[in-house]
């Protein structure tokens, strides 16, 4: 696919992306009444090619332009997540560049490696 569709196609869909983030957790809440829902933000995408996951977003150029598509879909859910859940206690939002103990806490460009996971959850 072309970056300009990629860009397009990602664009619009970026206000559903955040709506089903905001339905499922208000499913959430609504079935685990005695629960929290916690959001842990991704921390970043980083462009280039992972030996052992080679998939096509991970070249230079098309990394480069999912990282800013990334970057501005997460900065645009925690705006949305804070207006909505912002003074609801039972809703925590954590952005896991801020929280990392580690120095490089993916596992490949997208994904938290075990040790990050289990940071965050505890």
């Amino acid at each position: 696919m072309p970056h300009a569709e990629f860009q397009e196609t990602t664009k619009r869909l970026e206000p559903q992306f955040i709506k089903n983030s905001i339905n499922n957790t208000n499913a959430s809440l609504e079935n685990h009444t005695n629960s929290k829902a916690v959001f842990i933000l991704n921390p970043k995408i980083i462009p280039g090619h992972h030996p052992l996951h080679p998939t096509g977003f991970r070249d230079e150029p098309v990394g480069s332009v999912f990282k800013k598509i990334h970057d501005q879909q997460k900065k645009s859910l925690k705006v949305e997540l804070i207006n909505i859940f912002g003074n609801n206690e039972r809703v925590a939002l954590a952005d896991a560049a801020n929280m990392s103990l580690l120095k490089n806490p993916l596992y490949d460009e997208f994904h938290l490696n075990e040790q990050e996971n289990i940071f965050l959850a505890e």
